[in-house]
């Protein structure tokens, strides 16, 4: 039988990996997942978080990324998520401000095809 590579979404053990990101990412590829996908970075530069990952051979799958962050700094975003590893960046969810019938929808749908043109020149989705 092939085995097929399975990853955990963190955000299901968002309080244990807050508390300890690597004792967590250890326990998570105990438990046999092969990836994660990431919601936040608990408060580690990218480095840190690839590090953690790469000891304790976890791949990084996707990651949930706030359109905030994305529409502050696009380019620093992408770096950042890219040095880990990640080829996909999820927009988890929109704030109320930027929902639809509101100013801030405009900016949305403006940015988002600038943000899928930035992550395909760079390999990712």
């Amino acid at each position: 039988m092939i085995k097929k590579p399975i990853a955990l979404q963190v955000y299901s053990v968002r309080e244990d990996a807050a508390a300890d990101f690597a004792g967590t990412m250890k326990k998570v590829r105990e438990m046999g997942y092969d990836g994660v996908e990431l919601a936040g970075l608990y408060g580690m530069t990218a480095a840190q978080v690839k590090s953690v990952l790469d000891d304790v051979g976890l791949t990084a799958v996707s990651a949930h990324v706030p359109i905030n962050e994305l529409l502050d700094d696009l380019e620093q975003t992408l770096d950042t998520y890219q040095a880990i590893g990640f080829r996909y960046i999820a927009i988890p969810f929109l704030d109320e401000t930027m929902r639809p019938g509101t100013d801030g929808f405009a900016r949305v749908l403006a940015a988002i095809p600038d943000i899928g043109r930035a992550c395909q020149s760079r390999g990712m989705t």
